[in-house]
């Protein structure tokens, strides 16, 4: 497995807290792997190292795998010094990278290439999960964490067909499991040719 990169959303999502009468905001945490197109995201109770760690856990069992580098837009989380050749990353997510055997990389200042493809899919977040959740009220974080999740398994289903989810997925039961749960009662029609929405942004 390739490179993962990480970043947050720019913008939150928010569920009513009965309790405290409060809307309280959720920054939303998005992890891509460039050469499938697949990614996770998941909306925290913040963007504090205590909660990011356990969103990293939950991206790698959603990809099912370590991947060989991570690269982070130097998040003040992560990144206590960014460099174009050696950042400096926080005590816990060096402990964190050796414990998954990965190494972990900084975006290089003023290079926005290394940002495209996080940036891509906080993109389709927008448009194919903020959106469809605008007008949705949810009154807890799991409430909203579960339909986050329910549409980027569609996106995830379109993104790639089901003859590539073996190949992404490295654990073959988690790639059985996802579609089994997205495919079982769906009709397969195999598409040839390039893509017209791409066809279409181009």
């Amino acid at each position: 497995m390739g490179r993962l990169k990480i970043d947050f959303a720019g913008d939150t999502l928010s569920y009513y807290d009965q309790v405290t009468t409060e809307w309280v905001a959720c920054p939303v945490l998005l992890c891509t792997l460039p050469s499938s197109a697949l990614f996770y995201g998941e909306p925290l109770a913040s963007s504090r190292q205590e909660h990011l760690v356990p969103g990293l856990n939950n991206a790698m069992r959603y990809i099912g795998g370590v991947p060989k580098n991570i690269l982070s837009d130097n998040m003040a989380q992560v990144v206590i010094k960014a460099s174009r050749y050696e950042p400096v990353f926080t005590d816990l997510i060096e402990q964190w990278a050796q414990h998954h055997h990965t190494n972990m990389q900084a975006t290089r200042v003023y290079k926005p290439k290394d940002k495209a493809a996080v940036e891509h899919s906080v993109h389709i977040a927008y448009q194919q999960i903020y959106a469809r959740m605008r007008n949705e009220e949810h009154h807890s974080l799991k409430s909203l964490k579960l339909r986050f999740r329910e549409l980027l398994d569609k996106i995830n289903a379109r993104v790639m067909t089901v003859g590539k989810w073996h190949d992404v997925i490295a654990e073959p039961t988690i790639a059985d499991s996802i579609l089994d749960r997205l495919v079982s009662k769906a009709h397969r029609i195999e598409l040839k040719g390039a893509s017209l929405r791409r066809q279409k942004s181009e």
